[in-house]
Parts: structure tokens; C-alpha cells; sequence
């Protein structure tokens, strides 16, 4: 992957459009989405290294080539009602062998519900966790327009249950 490639041009199917999640909330980035780069974000986010945030990207394509991983978390008729409930999904990376063991992780990466930034903490983190053999799930939760509370607080309920359901009693840690 290299640092100067628009990160656009590597989501197809359902990680279509992904680019604009990466650092959700961010609005300078937010009207880059398009021309977004792996440089753009070592700038920004100078105590992330560039090999961590490409590590954390090459496992989420690679998750999406087995299989769904990405979840909308409210139903339609709810996204018509509101539509920042659009934004709201959840990102879900198998842990393999011992993963049914053991409670599932949620990550909730941010900045102070500004922003909420995917790239740098919580797809490198999400790998981690697997490599260790536990589910992750990343929230993509709603920031950056008033109020946040109670919406983050909802969106994170709502991944819970999620998570919760689909790990059959196993658990989740957030």
C-alpha cells in the first residue's frame, strides 16, 4: 500500500465509501474524502505510525475478502427519521481458533466525540485483539454535531446488543 494512493481506491463492495470513516467527524478530511491518503493521516496523526495505520487497513480488506464484516446498526425506517443514524455501523473482525471461548471486544475509538478516528486506533487495535484470538467489532459511532450525548451513548447501546446477540452469551468487553 503506498502512502500517496487516494485510500478510496481500495474499498469496493460493501467497504465502498469507507474512506469517509476513517476519521469520522473530521470535517477538513470529511471534504477530502475522496483524495484521502495514508501521508494525509501519519500528518495529522503524528503518534500513529504510518506502518501501524496500513497494518490496520490491510486487516480490514482482508476481513471484507472472506466475508461480511461491516454492519449498519439502525434499520432503514430509523435512518429516515434520523439520518445521521446512517453513519452508525459496526466493523466485525473474527478472532479464529479459541475466538468462541473467549468475550468479544468492542472498540471505541475517538476524540472527545469529536471525531472518531478508525485508522489509527481502532482497526490497528482490532488486530491486535485477533491476533490474540478474540472478536473484534470497531464502532463507527455518531460525533461532530450536537448533542453527542445521549446519540454516542445510543449508538454504543445499540452495538452491545449486537454484539451480545451474535456472540451467543460469550459476553463482550467494551
Amino acid at each position: 500500500m503506498d502512502q500517496k494512493t487516494p485510500l478510496s481506491t481500495l474499498f469496493s463492495g460493501e467497504l465502498e465509501g469507507t474512506e469517509r470513516f476513517l476519521d469520522y467527524g473530521d470535517v477538513d478530511l470529511a471534504h477530502r474524502a475522496s483524495a484521502l491518503t495514508l501521508r494525509d493521516f501519519s500528518k495529522k496523526h503524528r503518534a500513529c505510525r504510518p506502518e501501524v495505520m496500513e497494518k490496520g487497513l490491510s486487516f480490514l480488506l482482508q476481513t471484507a475478502g472472506k466475508g461480511r464484516c461491516v454492519y449498519p446498526l439502525y434499520e432503514e425506517e430509523e435512518c429516515r427519521e434520523d439520518e445521521t443514524k446512517r453513519d452508525v455501523r459496526l466493523y466485525a473482525f473474527p478472532g479464529g481458533e479459541g475466538a468462541e471461548k473467549k468475550p468479544a471486544v468492542l472498540i471505541c475509538a475517538g476524540g472527545g466525540y469529536a471525531y472518531v478516528c478508525n485508522i489509527v486506533e481502532g482497526f490497528p487495535v482490532a488486530k491486535r485483539f485477533c491476533d490474540q484470538g478474540y472478536d473484534a467489532y470497531v464502532l463507527n459511532y455518531r460525533v461532530g454535531t450536537a448533542p453527542a450525548l445521549p446519540r454516542a451513548s445510543e449508538d454504543l447501546e445499540r452495538a452491545v446488543r449486537f454484539v451480545t446477540a451474535r456472540c451467543g452469551g460469550r459476553g463482550a468487553s467494551t
